[in-house]
């Protein structure tokens, strides 16, 4: 049988509609006549709406019957519920108010705070970021400055770290910056950094060794030196070129705990001026056995040229390897 007000298919012995609650008449449902809750189709019309159909009609709303028609309240209009079942609803109420309805439970759902009835073993990775954004934002802060801190301490460590010093020539170490480039000595002995210019070697260096003799090698050095660099003169021995009269100076300093004697060789920038420009500078010692002669030349007076020439004499340093 099916439930005059619902229509939903029951056992014959409910006494009641286990889909609406609505009591159920056995005398009533036996009836081959029971209503379906709509008016009956009678004469092609509706009765009391107007009509279409055969020998049918509508009266009243809600349920089906076997006979075709309908009963129940006309009144009745079907809804939802909580339970997801249809149950009787107001077919009189306006649009707008239904409108409302909808608004107000639509806006009910949309401003729960789902978050509070998460269980702790349902949350996810993303509930854990969105609950301790405060906290990760601190300690990713921290973690990028220790991370810094960390490099910049590094950093600090290799810039202190001793440059590995080994001898270049024999047990000889020095220095020479980019500006100077190698090129080919005289021998195995000789090692010569240059740089060229407009009057052609422009900034240079010359290193040599080799066994020392018994005699006072840096007076016989620099005495070599002097007569090389003696200006030419005419048949009457006058100096054809004033400007290349020079005067020189010589003395001693110690360089990294060694003793190294220097020769400056000076020249005037005018006939009228003092000698002031230092063209060649020569630099000599000995160490176990050997002379070490060094040749410093800066042909255009250029102040970046002497900065070159005086960082790799404060360089210069023996080293004796450990076998």
């Amino acid at each position: 049988m099916r439930c005059p007000n619902c229509g939903a298919f029951l056992d014959d012995n409910k006494t009641v509609c286990t889909m609406c609650g609505a009591a159920i008449n056995n005398n009533n449902n036996n009836n081959n006549n029971q209503n379906l809750g709509f008016n009956n189709f009678n004469n092609n019309t509706f009765n009391q709406t107007g009509g279409f159909g055969s020998n049918n009609s509508f009266n009243n709303m809600n349920s089906f019957s076997s006979n075709d028609t309908f009963s129940g309240n006309p009144n009745a209009n079907p809804s939802f519920s909580t339970g997801s079942v249809f149950s009787s609803g107001n077919a009189n109420q306006s649009m707008s108010q239904r409108q409302a309805d909808y608004e107000n439970k639509f806006n009910s759902y949309k401003d729960m705070d789902y978050k509070t009835n998460i269980k702790k073993e349902d949350k996810d990775i993303f509930d854990f970021f969105s609950e301790n954004k405060t906290i990760i934002k601190i300690v990713s802060v921290l973690a990028l400055f220790a991370l810094l801190g960390f490099i910049g301490y590094k950093y600090y460590q290799h810039k202190l770290k001793p440059v590995e010093e080994k001898p270049i020539l024999l047990n000889l170490y020095f220095e020479v910056d980019s500006s100077l480039q190698q090129v080919a000595g005289n021998s195995n002995s000789t090692l010569i950094y240059n740089k060229s210019g407009e009057k052609g070697s422009a900034c240079s260096i010359s290193i040599t060794y080799g066994s020392s003799t018994e005699g006072d090698h840096v007076k016989e050095f620099f005495q070599t030196k002097k007569t090389s660099l003696d200006p030419e003169r005419d048949s009457n021995t006058n100096v054809v070129d004033e400007l290349k009269i020079f005067t020189a100076s010589d003395s001693s300093m110690t360089i990294n705990d060694t003793p190294w004697y220097y020769l400056n060789i000076f020249y005037k920038p005018s006939v009228e001026q003092d000698p002031t420009i230092l063209k060649y500078k020569y630099l000599t010692s000995t160490h176990k056995g050997y002379y070490y002669d060094i040749e410093l030349v800066n042909n255009s007076n250029d102040s970046v040229c002497n900065a070159s020439l005086d960082n790799f004499a404060k360089s210069l340093k023996f080293i004796d390897e450990q076998e």
